[in-house]
């Protein structure tokens, strides 16, 4: 029985925690600012990264290039 009324304790104490954390999020992207990790690819990279797509170029290509991650470029190609 008590393992029980643990259960929607401990989701109301989540609840708690994860308010003041969403606020903050709410606050910074108001102020114009990106909550969370830095992205991987500034503008010019991420245009770079595009150009060098469209001349054919191969993903591991363009990252060894521009001296980033394969999965960074791979994303840049997907948000195209």
């Amino acid at each position: 029985l008590f393992s029980h009324m643990l259960g929607p304790i401990a989701e109301f104490e989540g609840d708690l925690i994860g308010e003041p954390a969403r606020a903050g999020q709410e606050a910074a992207r108001r102020r114009g600012r990106h909550p969370g990790w830095p992205w991987a690819l500034d503008r010019e990279t991420w245009a770079r990264v595009q150009r060098l797509r469209a001349s054919g170029h191969s993903i591991p290509t363009i990252a060894g290039k521009l001296d980033v991650s394969k999965s960074a470029v791979a994303r840049a190609m997907r948000a195209t």
